[in-house]
């Protein structure tokens, strides 16, 4: 399978950790993305414990989510 057809199934989906305000990029298969504002319990890298991450779909939303508007 070619990496184009591959690129069709999956997308970013952006987590921000509520505390340091970290955005992670993972990848989700797209028919099984969850609303921007879903709850994703994961290990934080900066905060170095398990958090409750925000989900967003798009970059200007994680952005949003995090503080960062410019």
């Amino acid at each position: 399978m070619s990496r184009r057809s591959v690129s069709r199934f999956w997308t970013a989906a952006y987590l921000i950790c509520p505390v340091c305000r970290y955005i992670s990029v993972i990848q989700r298969r797209k028919c099984k993305l969850k609303k921007s504002g879903h709850i994703k319990t994961m290990w934080c890298p900066v905060c170095q414990e398990v958090r409750q991450h925000i989900e967003a779909k798009e970059w200007e939303i994680a952005e949003r989510y995090a503080g960062n508007d410019r």
